[in-house]
């Protein structure tokens, strides 16, 4: 039988508030690296100047949306809570924690396979008639595979059942990238559950999350 997916909850207003500005705050690291990449390119210094005045601009942009996301979580219950539980796991810094908050409102609230199929971090047979290949991770949401990409890099250094984990895939000869991935998943599903039990025990706000 099929894994049920949670019924659906309306979004309140702070995370509204906060899906926004973690989209806009996307938005501008990935123009950051376009004008960086612009800078180093064959024609970068007959526009160094003007360029250096879009990254100076970019750069202020994403320290306000910043203060903006630290101010909306500080001041909002729910969102609060959540971040110190999840910023409380090796790996998961303010980044990984504010776009999780934003991208996934999910987590919590659904079962370890669902997490990891939405994050895009769901193994999926690769098969093809009678050729049966390596398991791929598909799908998710596009936003989340490569924060929480980088968290499992660092919890692979810092978390230690993770390093544990990818110290023991690695000696096994996975290769590295398929090993942090392994790390990944995992590290998605520990923030679930923690957040699952942080909601189970939360009963002052019974409706925290939504």
């Amino acid at each position: 039988r099929g894994h049920r997916l949670a019924r659906f909850q309306p979004i309140d207003t702070d995370r509204q508030k906060l899906q926004a500005l973690v989209a806009y705050r996307r938005d501008r690291v990935d123009r950051l690296v376009a004008e960086k990449n612009r800078l180093k390119a064959p024609t970068g210094p007959a526009l160094g100047d003007i360029i250096a005045d879009g990254i100076a601009t970019v750069q202020r942009q994403i320290g306000a949306v910043d203060q903006r996301i630290a101010d909306l979580i500080a001041n909002a219950h729910d969102l609060a809570r959540a971040a110190d539980v999840l910023s409380a796991i090796p790996g998961i810094g303010p980044v990984t924690t504010r776009t999780l908050l934003g991208a996934m409102p999910e987590l919590g609230r659904l079962t370890r396979r669902q997490i990891a199929s939405l994050a895009g971090l769901a193994p999926h047979p690769n098969e093809s008639g009678t050729i049966k290949g390596r398991s791929r991770t598909l799908g998710g949401r596009r936003t989340l595979r490569p924060v929480l990409f980088m968290a499992a890099l660092s919890a692979s250094r810092h978390h230690p059942d993770l390093k544990a984990m990818f110290q023991r895939l690695t000696a096994a000869g996975k290769p590295k990238r398929l090993a942090i991935i392994a790390v990944a998943r995992k590290l998605i599903t520990i923030a679930n559950a923690k957040l699952r039990d942080a909601l189970s025990s939360d009963t002052t706000t019974p409706q925290s999350l939504n």
